[in-house]
């Protein structure tokens, strides 16, 4: 893989003499690609031409990495359909 290597310090702790540093390191990979005219005009008027990477980063990871639970966990006969709000005998206006 080529790239660039960025580290972050995660965290530090000291334990006698002797200190650790914890550093998350994350590589970066440049590529090209070829986008259309108007993807790139709306991608400059509403995040600017600095961050037009994050944008994009963003967008793919929401569409390739969508979370394939459900709010009801692993019941896939479990759904919201029929829920009703009801209110107890006492909360009735």
């Amino acid at each position: 893989m080529h790239g660039w290597c960025t580290h972050t310090l995660l965290c530090a702790y000291v334990v006698g003499s002797h200190k650790y540093c914890v550093y998350v390191i994350r590589f970066t990979v440049k590529t090209t690609i070829t986008l259309k005219d108007e993807i790139y005009e709306y991608l400059i008027k509403k995040f600017g031409k600095r961050r037009i990477s994050k944008a994009v980063n963003e967008a793919l990871m929401k569409e390739f990495f969508k979370s394939s639970k459900s709010m009801f966990g692993v019941d896939p006969w479990l759904t919201t359909q029929g829920l009703r709000d009801e209110e107890e005998p006492h909360e009735a206006s």
